[in-house]
């Protein structure tokens, strides 16, 4: 994956996911999970076996990927390289140390659901 695939396909994926709702929403985080299944198996890291500039590029779904399998309902066991990545890179020390704890994350992914939830109602 090269930074132009991140930029053009990732982040659009990604960034309209999680503008989106029910069906759009879980569309989406499919086709997100698919690119990067797609550009992970069989490395460790996206740019092979050391940790990377487009990991940490693309490294902060792998912090909000790991509560949407609760928050989403979205099946991890179909996409065993995206899993691994996302247990590889939140275990490298400086990543684990500096980001948020699911405690706080995890709710917050629920409000915003509730708020998308009442919002596609009121349409």
């Amino acid at each position: 994956m090269s930074s132009t695939t991140i930029q053009e396909k990732f982040y659009k994926t990604a960034f309209m996911t999680f503008c989106s709702t029910g069906e759009d929403r879980a569309k989406g985080l499919e086709s997100t999970a698919e690119l990067l299944e797609g550009e992970i198996s069989g490395k460790k890291y996206l740019g092979g076996e050391e940790l990377g500039f487009l990991d940490i590029a693309a490294g902060w779904t792998a912090h909000r990927f790991q509560f949407l399998e609760e928050v989403l309902a979205m099946d991890s066991t179909i996409y065993p390289a995206f899993t691994s990545w996302i247990e590889k890179f939140l275990d490298v020390p400086v990543i684990r140390e500096n980001l948020s704890t699911s405690g706080r994350i995890a709710p917050r992914l629920l409000e915003v659901q509730i708020v998308d939830v009442i919002l596609v109602s009121m349409n």
